[in-house]
């Protein structure tokens, strides 16, 4: 099996992964982005050189990832504008007075890597946005573009160090009260419909707030 083929079976993650099995899943994910990938579009050639990982299921309720319905590998625009490589993603909606809805019930499992950093030959192309507007500026709407970014993972790897860390500015208070109006603002915003405790949801979206997610390469 090739390493393009690794790293699809790696996004396959389930409703049934354990915490343990995600985050073995993430170091794997994180050293075939980072030493052994390449973002080809057109003339340019892109290495990732930061990641955040953000995956959703009952045994890792990570409140902070934004509901998708994905396959396992495709680019995904999120709500701040930045760039995902998606995981396998499944999540239930229901329809409640005319709108669809994405529920939290029925064994969600969704998700995706954000890409926060890329360098290209010298040059450093830092922050989610700006790594999101380089790969996809302006594209042909006539016809498949032959420069869209593909991405490409080479057997022989860079060999760097890969530090890991919390990820950016996901709550800066630790606070109840603050968690509590965090997951609010989430809910609401993805149009969750969702049975659990108020309490118990602040409670774990503080604990994976603290999670080192955060991949980044090292000199």
């Amino acid at each position: 099996m090739d390493k393009l083929s690794d790293l699809r079976k790696l996004l396959c993650l389930t409703s049934s992964s354990t915490e343990m099995e995600i985050q073995n899943a993430f170091g794997d994910i994180a050293e075939l982005l980072i030493n052994h990938a390449i973002i080809c579009r057109a003339e340019r050639s892109f290495r990732i050189e930061e990641i955040e990982f953000y995956y959703y299921n009952n045994q890792h309720r990570d409140l902070i990832t934004y509901p998708r319905i994905t396959k396992p590998m495709q680019w995904y625009r999120n709500a701040f504008f930045g760039i995902d490589l998606t995981f396998d993603s499944q999540l239930k909606t229901q329809i409640y007075e005319g709108e669809e809805f994405f529920s939290l019930d029925d064994s969600p499992s969704f998700g995706g890597i954000l890409i926060r950093r890329l360098s290209c030959d010298s040059t450093i192309i830092d922050k989610p946005r700006n790594c999101a507007n380089v790969l996809f500026d302006v594209l042909d709407a006539s016809c498949t573009p032959i420069d869209y970014p593909v991405l490409v993972i080479e057997e022989q790897g860079r060999g760097l160090n890969i530090d890991k860390t919390r990820r950016t500015n996901i709550i800066k208070e630790r606070t109840i009260d603050m968690a509590k109006k965090k997951v609010e603002s989430i809910l609401w915003n993805n149009c969750y419909i969702n049975e659990h405790p108020e309490d118990w949801m602040a409670n774990e979206f503080l604990r994976f707030a603290d999670m080192p997610y955060k991949y980044r390469s090292t000199i």
